[in-house]
């Protein structure tokens, strides 16, 4: 019998996330595949604004708040991302500099795809594309 991994031990807790419940099999299994699970302390950055695009992120565990700088220099909470849900894929459409950052706001677990491996994917089952795109 194969050990699960690491990452496939969180499967049942991404499927309580709306966007992971509704793709199908196949790219729930290769999101798995090609996830490394990552470890973020309270108040460590994940990206800043700027930054150049690397992939896609789910919390496992914790919270991550999406912020970004106003024209008077104050930081705009956004959103907090809680377990189950993902964030980062609109560098995966425009291929441009990350717009906001992304923080820990207490120690959190993410699941990390990298862009690399999603391009390739995409390249070889494009109608994965409208998956991303929901």
């Amino acid at each position: 019998m194969k050990p699960i991994s690491q990452v496939q031990q969180y499967q049942s807790l991404l499927l309580q996330g709306t966007w992971f419940a509704h793709i199908s099999p196949s790219l729930q299994q290769w999101l798995l595949e090609y996830g490394k699970v990552l470890r973020f302390g309270a108040g460590q950055q994940i990206f800043a604004y700027g930054d150049t695009a690397q992939g896609i992120y789910a919390v496992l565990d914790g919270c991550v708040s999406i912020s970004r700088y106003r024209d008077d220099g104050k930081e705009a909470l956004l959103t907090l991302i809680d377990p189950a849900h993902w964030f980062g894929e609109i560098t995966l459409f425009d291929k441009q500099q990350r717009t906001h950052r992304a923080s820990s706001i207490a120690d959190s677990v993410l699941l990390y795809v990298d862009g690399m491996d999603l391009m390739q994917l995409l390249a070889k089952h494009p109608q994965y594309w409208q998956d991303f795109g929901l």
